[in-house]
């Protein structure tokens, strides 16, 4: 793997999906609707005190969008990363020239950092609305929920990339990365199956929202929910590298 080769994926990927009109209508939507989601909370009598708890309803609400619209936000983003350049071909033309590993690593990081700042983004003119609205100014909450998150929706971008990598065009791997979003839904429901949940990076979320915003969640549920998630990271990445050294394109 080389650092250099991996940074100039990373740097392409950046400035082609920050020019690429599908990518901006569908982070404009999808900022439109984070706010709409706190603007909505202001029906909430609570939100016009100006107590504590009034600021944290904005959060609550907006986190609680964000993780449900966003890991089906992250795969209409990057469903296509991968099977994109294998349908068009232009995958055969890069592999010679880079080493495998720097491909894919750069394409994670990238769409990381991608995700990253569109969260920061959203939660920085939420903090500024709760902030306006309430005369609250406390920056914990954000700051929590945009590091919560951030991980929360690197989980969903290993699953979209891993199944970008093994697709051979983009409509099956966007039909592939939700049939796959659905069922890890399920799964972090505990549907019939306690032990189903500990599989899905969405009860991994969940249990850190809560641990952010009830007062009397346990000590450690934050540490199961970020190690969690570090763990299906860490997991989707060493599967990318090794799909992708096997993989015959």
């Amino acid at each position: 793997m080389s650092l250099n080769e991996s940074s100039i994926i990373c740097k392409d990927l950046l400035r082609n999906e920050l020019r690429n009109t599908r990518v901006i209508v569908t982070i404009s939507m999808f900022v439109i609707l984070s706010l709409l989601s706190i603007y909505a909370s202001s029906i909430i009598p609570l939100l016009t005190s100006k107590s504590e708890m009034s600021g944290n309803i904005g959060y609550i609400t907006s986190n609680l969008a964000l993780l449900l619209l966003g890991p089906v936000f992250v795969i209409a983003l990057s469903h296509d990363v991968v099977s994109r350049e294998i349908e068009t071909g232009t995958i055969r033309l890069i592999i010679p020239k880079i080493q495998r590993s720097s491909f894919i690593i750069g394409k994670f990081i990238g769409l990381n950092i991608l995700f990253s700042l569109i969260i920061g983004i959203v939660f920085m003119m939420i903090y500024l609305y709760v902030a306006i609205s309430t005369q609250t100014y406390t920056p914990t909450y954000p700051v929590a929920s945009w590091l919560l998150l951030t991980l929360y929706f690197g989980c969903f971008v290993g699953l979209s990339l891993i199944i970008s990598s093994l697709a051979e065009n983009s409509s099956t791997a966007l039909v592939m990365s939700f049939a796959a979003l659905v069922i890890l839904m399920v799964c972090g429901t505990g549907f019939k199956f306690e032990l189903l949940k500990y599989l899905s990076p969405a009860w991994y979320g969940f249990i850190g929202f809560d641990a952010i915003f009830n007062p009397k969640a346990a000590d450690l549920q934050i540490v199961r929910s970020i190690g969690g998630m570090l763990v299906w990271i860490a997991s989707s990445f060493g599967s990318l590298i090794f799909i992708v050294n096997r993989r015959d394109f």
